[in-house]
């Protein structure tokens, strides 16, 4: 009996090893515990990280204007590799990001916890875009913070597709644009996992590629 079961046994495990395989594509394997690999669209389970946008760190203003608007997600940034969209979930909860609206404030959510800018009011807005003119704080200062506009453009509306676009009014190279993923729409993406037990440090560098929006939509 015991021979039959040492002989079930790696089977099985060569079993569960193809069925791995089949799913999962290896980019960096080490012995060490530590790998990347690329997950098919609905493969990858994200973990609930993200804290509460109702309670944002800043310093406090007299008073927050309330605005109406159909933002409700949260949003995850994106990368492109090899020609593909893909969201990058790195080995250390540090490099996390995600974004929130509320009814006063665009928040960022990281590993120290939420930071928001107030919205100081909403200059455009059509079906496919929405722009908002953001307060972002000077912490040593208040009277200096400036005021930023963000553009929210949706690129694809069912692959939940968004660009992000921060303009300095006062400089205009200051000006950079991200793309980002609604969180429910996350499973329609290939997922770059950087699975790492004890070299937290090592995160994917992604290759330059050069690419136009065209492929977000």
């Amino acid at each position: 009996m015991k021979k039959l079961f040492l002989i079930i046994l790696p089977v099985f495990s060569l079993i569960a090893s193809l069925n791995a395989q089949t799913d999962t594509l290896f980019i960096q394997n080490w012995e060490n515990g530590h790998a990347i690999y690329l997950l098919p669209p609905g493969k990858f389970q994200k973990s609930e990280i993200w804290t509460s946008s109702d309670r944002i760190y800043y310093p406090p203003v007299p008073f927050f204007r309330k605005f109406k608007f159909n933002l409700k997600e949260t949003y995850l940034p994106v990368d492109v590799y090899q020609g593909n969209v893909v969201y990058y979930d790195p080995c250390d909860g540090i490099f996390e990001s995600a974004w929130v609206f509320n009814d006063s404030a665009f928040v960022h959510l990281y590993y120290d916890g939420p930071e928001g800018s107030p919205i100081a009011a909403i200059e455009h807005e059509d079906e496919n875009e929405i722009q908002f003119r953001i307060l972002q704080f000077n912490y040593e200062d208040i009277e200096k913070s400036l005021e930023y506009y963000l553009t929210v453009q949706c690129l694809n509306k069912q692959r939940g597709l968004y660009l992000f676009t921060f303009e300095n009014p006062y400089d205009p190279k200051d000006t950079y644009s991200f793309p980002v993923v609604e969180e429910s729409k996350l499973h329609l993406l290939p997922v770059l996992v950087n699975d790492s037990k004890y070299q937290k440090y090592m995160e994917f560098e992604f290759p330059e590629e050069e690419y136009s929006l065209e492929l977000f939509k």
